[in-house]
């Protein structure tokens, strides 16, 4: 099958000669954004960077296992110990390498009280490094001189004490932790960082001994805020051909289902509302937790109606996307100071598009994808460094369009693209001024002709500021963001603004130059700097930026100044 614009005989016979001149090539339009593309590109630039936001943030509750410096021994009188053999009981966890390695260590040698007591340290140590805080090794009482014998008590779980306000419900799908298992801190975290990416939780966890020897119980403390939130926004980040003035309401729940799930309903307007310009965008998501698992839905939609011209004629232009997101994760590695996820994505994206109220067949499109990842997070040189890894495919699921008939050069369905994101947030200080900055790089890179719902968008606030009339699309770029953010802690009367804030910021893009992208290409720059107040319910933010480099393709140079206001309830 070809690729054709389809039109119909009344809109050929009105002003069928001027669409080569509109329209250009059926191949470029059908990489050409259209508005509710370029909405669905910038929604995941928004989402990108709040979904770093989260991870860095869930870095800092990465907390040092603690170090047992010094284990009374037991049964040891004056004088040293010969080992002639050493056995280890009831360390079933402790790896068979590092067993033979404590043997070789001390076999042959006289042990005084300090040294029994720096290897019983060693073994403990070993168990508390890999999150075993409450295992603990010591001496029996010695029967025989052929051998010493450590005995290892590794500290079960008894169970799990919550609050009223605390649904078991909730906790059993948050929490790894088992009764009668080992216990680990680090399935402890992970019960926390479940719980507490629910807004309206601020748990917290302690231990208690038990009543075997060795057994202790975790007690959960909960300070409970309301379950929902209402965030409505005015902000002018729109396009200017279907309206930059924008409305937005936000509607979160946490635990709906009593889950420690979450359900969040976003819609966008554009103020202007008529016929000739006007957008909307719907966002309907649910996530799920179920111990080291994350699973996630999103369905977002995006329509928008503007007006054009063309040699003297007028015509309508309409057209809707919609996107459905199905997410797994899985969290395969936790110590004090990193975390390791891998996750799949199933995608599917449908775009339709209208001129003056035929449908251009080159342009609506259904694709579907599916993506592999791979998430690490740690501190890093007294920051902290996030970094995703990401493969896509296209795939024939879903009713996607196929690449059957597809001439050289025109973008593929069944395409291959690869995703890199990288992050840093570090804290430091100026002749004592507080500063914070935070780094965002994301590339993308692909052999093929992607369509326009996958490629890479450059400009705007959400990857390079100083860009808001014109926008740099491609199949191969990336985007490095830079800001460094004072901030200054308020105490007016009354009380409405916490926060000042002021940013500086300095973003750098680039799109490859490829064998079917003779124009689309190269180099853009921009700087911004902001000024943002924040309190408990209200927010604001205002905004200028000016390009600095641009490339041939983008003739114009811009000074978006932009804002945006929020009201949380």
């Amino acid at each position: 099958m070809g690729l054709s614009v389809a039109v119909s005989p009344r809109v050929r016979g009105k002003w069928g000669g001027v669409l080569l001149l509109l329209l250009g090539t059926p191949l470029c339009w059908a990489q050409s954004s259209t508005p509710s593309d370029l909405e669905l590109q910038r929604e995941g630039q928004r989402r990108l960077i709040e979904d770093q936001r989260q991870r860095l943030d869930g870095l800092q509750r990465l907390r040092p296992a603690p170090t047992l410096r010094e284990q009374p021994s037991m049964a040891v009188g004056s004088g040293c110990v010969t080992v002639q053999r050493l056995v280890v009981e009831g360390g079933e966890r402790l790896p068979a390498e590092r067993l033979e390695a404590l043997r070789r260590e001390h076999l042959g040698k006289c042990l005084d009280a300090a040294a029994l007591n720096a290897l019983l340290a060693s073994i403990t140590n070993d168990y508390l490094d890999r999150g075993f805080i409450t295992t603990r090794a010591y001496l029996p009482v010695q029967e025989t001189d052929e051998a010493l014998v450590v005995r290892v008590v590794e500290g079960r779980l008894e169970g799990i004490d919550r609050p009223a306000t605390l649904p078991a419900s909730s906790v059993a799908m948050a929490s790894p932790l088992e009764v009668g298992e080992v216990l680990n801190l680090r399935d402890i975290e992970q019960t926390l960082d479940q719980l507490n990416r629910l807004a309206s939780r601020r748990v917290t966890a302690a231990l208690r001994p038990g009543d075997r020897v060795g057994g202790s119980r975790v007690v959960l403390e909960d300070d409970p805020g309301r379950p929902w939130r209402i965030h409505l926004s005015r902000h002018n980040g729109g396009q200017p051909s279907v309206g930059r003035q924008q409305w937005g309401l936000g509607l979160w729940l946490d635990e709906p289902l009593g889950l420690a799930d979450q359900f969040d309903l976003q819609l966008i307007r554009s103020q202007a509302r008529g016929a000739e310009r006007n957008t909307d965008s719907n966002q309907v998501g649910y996530s799920l937790p179920y111990g080291y698992w994350n699973f996630a839905y999103r369905y977002i939609d995006s329509a928008y109606a503007t007006r054009g011209e063309a040699n003297g004629f007028i015509f309508d232009l309409d057209g809707k996307s919609e996107r459905h997101l199905l997410r797994a994760e899985r969290l395969i590695a936790r110590d004090q100071t990193s975390k390791t996820s891998l996750s799949t994505q199933l995608s599917r994206t449908a775009t339709r598009n209208y001129i003056d109220g035929t449908r251009i067949g080159v342009s609506s499109r259904v694709l579907s994808e599916w993506r592999l990842g791979l998430n690490h997070g740690r501190r890093l040189a007294g920051g902290l460094f996030n970094g995703d890894v990401a493969w896509s495919h296209g795939t024939g699921l879903f009713g996607a369009d196929d690449d059957h008939g597809r001439p050289d050069g025109a973008p593929k369905a069944r395409y291959d693209k690869a995703n890199l994101t990288l992050s840093y947030l570090r804290p430091f200080s100026v002749v004592g001024l507080p500063l914070r900055y935070f780094g965002l790089l994301h590339a993308q890179w692909s052999p093929d002709v992607l369509y326009s719902p996958a490629r890479l968008s450059l400009g705007g606030q959400d990857s390079v500021r100083g860009f808001s009339e014109q926008s740099l699309p491609g199949d191969t770029g990336g985007y490095w963001r830079n800001q460094v953010t004072w901030s200054h802690p308020l105490n007016p009367v009354p009380r409405v603004f916490d926060l000042f804030e002021v940013t500086l910021a300095y973003d750098l893009g680039v799109i490859r130059h490829g064998r079917y992208n003779d124009e689309l290409h190269g180099r853009m720059s921009g700087a911004a700097l902001e000024f943002g107040l924040r309190g408990e319910q209200l927010s604001a933010l205002l905004g200028v930026s000016r390009s600095i480099e641009r490339p041939s393709a983008l003739p114009q140079r811009e000074t978006p100044i932009y804002f945006e206001l929020g009201l949380t309830l």
